[in-house]
C-alpha cells in the first residue's frame, strides 16, 4: 500500500467530504479505497451502494465499563429525544454510504420541525419521513411532512378550523419550504389556510396516522395561485410543485448546504431544470450537483463551514474515533449551537460561516481536541479516582470529563496513515500546509471547512 498518496485524487475527496461526511478511516484498508483514487469510480460507487431504507434501530452501547450500559438506559428514559440524535449520528458514522443521512440532514435544515407537544415518537417519525423519502420525489415528501404529529405541532396545524383556519404551515410552506419569498400572495396564504383545516390525527395510537375531521374542513371553493376547486392540502402541495420557481428555490437551497455558499444565477437555473423535469427527485438532483465539472473547481473546495453534525460525524469516520454515550454527542452539538429537533426559528439553523461567530466558536474549536485527549480511559467516570485526577491533571477538560467519553487508537490511526504514505493533514483537512500532529490539525482554521 506505500506510495498510495501519488494516487489519492483530491477532487474524490472534496467529493466523499461534501456527501459522506468524509471517508472512513477503515476505507485505506479495503477494496473501497479505489474510490479515494478515482473520481468516476467514487461517483459510480456512491449512487449506486446507497441502499434500500431501513428505520433506524435502537443502538445498544458498549459497556466499556461495568456499570456504563445501566446509565445509558436511564438516559434514554430521561431524554428519548436526545437518545433519538444519538442513534442518528452512529448510524451516520458506521454507515460506509451515508448519502440517506446527509439527505435527511439537507432536509432536517430546510424543512425544521421542534420535537412535537414533547412526545419524542413525533420526532422520530418525522426523521424517518426525512430518511425514507428524501432521495425520492418531492410531493411524497411533503405530503409525509404535512401529516407528521410533530410538523402539525410545530405550526399549530393540529387544530386548524374551517371557522379559524391557522396559516402556519401554510406560510412555511410556500415562504420557506418551496416557493420563496415574493412568489405568492397574501390570499395564496389565506386560501391555502383553508385547504389544509380539519387535520387531526390519533393522538393514542402509534404512529398518530392523520385524518380528516370533515366537520372542520373548509369544503368550498379556494383560489390558489391562480387556480381554483375545492382544494385540499394535498392539492395545494399540487399546485405549488407545478410551479418552477419551486425547483429553483429547492435547488438553491440545496447548494447552499452543499458548498456553503450561493452559487452564481447560471448554476442555480441548472440545477433547477434539471430537478424540475426530473419531477423533483431529489437523488437526481444530487447527482447533477455532485457530477458536474464546476462542483470540481478550485472556488468551490475548502470552503464550506461545516455543521456541528458534520464537524463531529467526520471527525469519527476520519480518524476512526468513537463517541460513547448519549451525553457525549449531545453535549458536543448543544456546545457548538445545533440541537436536532431543537431548531432556533421555522427557518432552521445558520448556514456558512454564520457558524463562525458568538460563543459557539470556541467550543467548535476546542471540543475535538477535547474529545481526543479524553480517549481511551481505564477509570469509571464515576469513581472518586476519575473525579480527583479530572479537578488535579486535566483541570481544563474538567467538564467535558464528567459529560462526554470516547474511544480512540491514535497509533493505529498514524500507523494506517503512515503505511498509505499518507500525511494526516491532508487526510483530514486535504490539506498539505500544516503540522501533521492531530491535536493541531482539529483546532486549526482550516478544520472548520470541507
Amino acid at each position: 500500500m506505500a506510495g498510495i498518496i501519488n494516487q489519492l485524487d483530491k477532487n474524490s475527496i472534496h467529493l466523499i467530504n461534501r456527501i459522506c461526511f468524509g471517508p472512513k478511516l477503515e476505507w485505506l484498508k479495503k477494496d473501497t479505497r479505489s474510490i479515494l483514487e478515482n473520481r468516476s469510480i467514487a461517483q459510480e460507487w456512491l449512487f449506486e451502494t446507497i441502499g434500500q431504507y431501513k428505520p433506524i434501530s435502537v443502538k445498544k452501547e458498549v459497556a466499556f465499563i461495568n456499570g456504563e450500559s445501566a446509565e445509558q438506559i436511564r438516559l434514554r428514559k430521561q431524554d428519548p429525544t436526545e437518545s433519538l440524535i444519538f442513534d442518528w449520528l452512529i448510524t451516520m458514522v458506521e454507515t460506509d454510504n451515508p448519502i440517506r443521512e446527509i439527505s435527511a440532514l439537507f432536509w432536517h435544515h430546510h424543512i425544521p420541525s421542534a420535537k412535537g407537544n414533547d412526545h419524542h415518537q413525533h420526532s422520530r417519525l418525522l426523521l424517518e419521513v426525512y430518511r425514507k423519502y428524501g432521495l425520492k420525489d418531492l410531493r411524497t415528501l411533503l405530503i409525509k411532512i404535512s401529516e407528521n404529529p410533530a410538523m402539525m405541532y410545530w405550526l399549530d396545524g393540529h387544530w386548524s378550523h374551517k371557522n379559524n383556519p391557522n396559516e402556519n404551515f401554510p406560510r412555511e410552506l410556500m415562504e420557506l419550504y418551496t416557493l420563496g419569498e415574493g412568489h405568492y400572495t397574501f390570499q395564496d396564504v389565506k386560501e391555502a389556510g383553508r385547504a389544509f383545516t380539519g387535520r387531526r390525527f390519533n393522538h393514542d395510537n402509534y404512529p398518530y396516522a392523520m385524518y380528516i375531521d370533515k366537520n372542520a374542513f373548509d369544503n368550498n371553493y379556494k383560489t390558489i395561485l391562480g387556480k381554483t376547486g375545492n382544494w385540499d392540502g394535498d392539492d395545494v402541495i399540487d399546485i405549488i410543485l407545478s410551479q418552477y420557481q419551486t425547483a429553483r428555490h429547492i435547488s438553491k437551497s440545496a447548494l447552499i448546504f452543499f458548498l456553503g455558499h450561493i452559487p452564481p444565477e447560471n448554476i442555480v437555473d441548472d440545477c433547477a431544470n434539471a430537478y424540475f423535469e426530473s419531477g423533483y427527485i431529489f437523488e437526481t438532483l444530487l447527482k447533477h450537483i455532485f457530477f458536474s465539472t464546476w462542483f470540481y473547481d478550485h472556488a468551490y473546495k475548502n470552503n464550506k463551514v461545516k455543521t456541528p453534525v458534520e464537524l463531529l460525524v467526520g471527525l469519527q469516520r476520519k480518524t476512526g474515533m468513537r463517541c460513547i454515550g448519549i451525553k457525549t454527542i449531545n453535549y458536543f452539538l448543544r456546545d457548538c449551537g445545533q440541537r436536532l429537533f431543537y431548531p432556533p426559528s421555522v427557518a432552521g439553523w445558520p448556514v456558512g460561516e454564520e457558524w463562525l461567530v458568538g460563543d459557539e466558536l470556541v467550543n467548535r474549536v476546542l471540543l475535538p481536541e477535547a474529545l481526543i485527549k479524553i480517549a481511551n480511559r481505564s477509570i469509571k467516570r464515576s469513581s472518586f479516582i476519575y473525579k480527583l485526577l479530572s479537578r488535579v491533571e486535566y483541570s481544563s477538560l474538567r467538564r467535558i470529563r464528567y459529560t462526554s467519553d470516547c474511544v480512540f487508537d491514535e497509533n493505529v490511526f498514524l500507523t494506517t496513515l503512515k503505511n498509505c504514505g499518507i500525511k494526516p493533514s491532508v487526510w483530514i483537512n486535504n490539506n498539505n500546509n500544516f503540522s501533521n500532529i492531530l491535536s493541531d490539525i482539529v483546532i486549526h482554521p482550516k478544520h472548520q471547512y470541507s
